[in-house]
């Protein structure tokens, strides 16, 4: 499993008492659910939907059964899919025709923590790579610049722990946190 959920629990777990600390979890959980359904309308007016509309994203979004459900039972995809729609609100922003990094940047970042989250979503970082020399085939030098900024930005949240993984266990990459355990009880066996 991979080590952002784990990591964002230890850090509450050292600031809560032991009989709080699934309620204080699910809270979290269900906030991060919340902020989700926010990113959605966010999102759906960056794509150009009326008010109207990217409310009514946003609102089907928090009442969809399943998403609630994965929410209070404590999954870590709420928590993933916050930094996934991070990652969309910041690469919807419009493009000038000068270069401007910060949404590559904050982008690049965005999905960078997302696959300490998920691990599989670093396939998310592969093809928006391909969708970047795609979109911007006719400018070629300033769509490698932005795909070379978004790459660093990406692997910016990924190298200390493929790092530590590599120095620790001697391969490359590995990505996994034991289901936790390295970060709970600091037990590198697992």
């Amino acid at each position: 499993r991979s080590p952002g959920w784990p990591l964002m629990m230890s850090l509450v777990y050292r600031v809560t008492p032991d009989a709080w600390r699934w309620g204080v979890a699910r809270g979290l959980n269900i906030a991060f659910d919340c902020v989700n359904a926010v990113l959605i309308v966010i999102l759906a007016l960056r794509l150009g939907l009326r008010l109207s509309g990217a409310w009514t994203a946003g609102l089907l979004y928090a009442c969809h059964p399943i998403l609630a459900g994965i929410a209070v039972g404590l999954a870590r995809d709420a928590v993933g899919v916050t930094f996934v729609l991070l990652f969309l609100v910041a690469m919807t922003y419009r493009r000038e025709t000068r270069l401007n990094a910060g949404p590559y940047i904050l982008g690049g970042l965005a999905l960078g923590y997302g696959c300490l989250i998920r691990t599989n979503w670093v396939l998310i970082a592969f093809f928006s790579a391909l969708a970047f020399l795609w979109s911007g085939r006719r400018r070629l030098t300033r769509t490698c610049i932005e795909m070379a900024i978004f790459t660093i930005a990406v692997c910016a949240p990924l190298t200390p722990w493929l790092a530590r993984n590599a120095a620790e266990f001697d391969r490359f990459p590995l990505f996994g946190a034991g289901g936790g355990e390295t970060l709970w009880g600091g037990n590198n066996a697992l």
